[in-house]
């Protein structure tokens, strides 16, 4: 009975949202194909003390399935004290959407569009279930979704920058805005003019490393890119998700993330391998990428060796094994920074295959720093991404 009275509100409420002309979907398919159904929680507990009426997102992002069919949510609306977002799926083939215990069958398709107004919790991540069509079977697809309105927010300390998919060409002087995430309030400075750091709460961090010596145009945003889009940018951006740590929705198209804990790397970079051996990180190394004279570390060179090498080769920074690195099961691949200067697009190819494997690609540029301090700093980079230690702790 509850259930009905609030499809009944939905429906409603979505007669007030939807274009004049629209006209609501048949049911969903009967036979449903689960291979793709995930967990959603049991209770939508989407109270607020919000009054009744209408607002408008402050921001909207979301993440899951393949990336092909878009999302948005355009309005919020309230009804006795309950939330509701207005989802808009970019393709006309979805047919429900589970968010919590509720199953929203309310559809209304408007030309190449699938509108639903979905109960939901505000300013964090949430996951709802949308059934579509589109494929050989019905299949169910899980996204997570973040919804903002700061009207709803509880204090917190909101990062001084701009949202951090605003700028690519330069490195940010203030703590950027990532959505989902609370920055620390604290500034982490380093000596080196190719690096910025930033400390978010519950051990996030975020990676600036500038690429070039002159800020350049970014490239045009393509709506449709995927990830291997950003190794285009002049300023490489990395997020650090600790380790059971929560990826905020739609952040993996705005930042490159490496996954902590890292434990098994594969390194290009004889400058690498020098770092990694002076801060006791030579057990986290799985495959090498530099010719065998000019590996700078004989242990390395003995564990490279026999027919069962503990550390597997994986080509030159150049020319890549990726079957090497897919057997390795790497978490990471540091690449020497020549690979900026193998051509224009090099580096983008390699994130293009990268991406496929979910294998974060960072660029070491110690060599180029101009002064010890400089070179130093990147010490503190590598204890960043190994949870060897924090800037601040030092």
């Amino acid at each position: 009975m509850k259930k009905q009275i609030w499809l009944q509100g939905a429906a409603v409420l979505m007669a007030a949202l939807i274009l004049a002309g629209s006209a609501p979907a048949q049911s969903a398919a009967a036979d449903v194909n689960n291979s793709t159904t995930g967990d959603v929680a049991e209770v939508t507990e989407n109270s607020t003390e919000l009054a009744d009426g209408e607002y408008t997102p402050d921001s909207f992002s979301w993440s899951g399935g393949t990336g092909k069919a878009k999302m948005s949510c355009d309005k919020i609306l309230v009804e006795n004290g309950k939330i509701y977002a207005h989802i808009i799926f970019g393709s006309s083939y979805y047919q429900y959407v589970r968010s919590g215990d509720e199953k929203i069958e309310e559809v209304v398709h408007n030309g190449d569009t699938s509108e639903f107004l979905v109960p939901v919790v505000l300013n964090q991540n949430y996951t709802i279930m949308a059934l579509t069509t589109r494929m050989s079977s019905p299949h169910e697809i899980e996204y997570t979704i973040y919804v903002e309105l700061k009207a709803a927010a509880a204090g917190s300390e909101e990062s001084p920058g701009i949202p951090v998919n605003e700028q690519y060409q330069v490195l940010d002087e203030e703590a950027p805005a990532i959505l989902g995430l609370t920055w620390s309030g604290e500034p982490v400075t380093t000596d080196s003019d190719q690096i910025r750091m930033y400390h978010y709460e519950n051990g996030y961090t975020l990676l600036e490393i500038r690429t070039t010596e002159e800020a350049e145009e970014a490239p045009e945003e393509d709506s449709d890119a995927d990830a291997s889009a950003l190794y285009r940018n002049p300023v490489l951006k990395y997020l650090m998700i600790p380790e059971n740590g929560e990826i905020p929705a739609g952040v993996d198209r705005q930042v490159i993330l490496v996954q902590q804990p890292v434990e098994a790397v594969a390194v290009t970079s004889p400058d690498a391998l020098n770092r990694m051996e002076e801060m006791d990180l030579l057990d986290r190394i799985a495959g090498v990428g530099i010719p065998e004279e000019q590996i700078p570390i004989a242990s390395v060179k003995e564990a490279m060796a026999g027919e069962e090498p503990e550390v597997a080769a994986i080509g030159t920074y150049d020319d890549i094994s990726y079957k090497d690195l897919l057997m390795g099961k790497m978490d990471l691949l540091i690449e020497d920074a020549a690979i900026l200067e193998a051509g224009d697009e090099a580096l983008y190819e390699l994130g293009k295959r990268a991406v496929q494997m979910k294998l974060p690609v960072l660029v070491d540029l110690s060599q180029k720093e101009q002064t010890p301090e400089g070179r130093a700093a990147w010490q503190d980079v590598y204890a960043e991404i190994f949870g060897t230690g924090r800037i601040d702790e030092k």
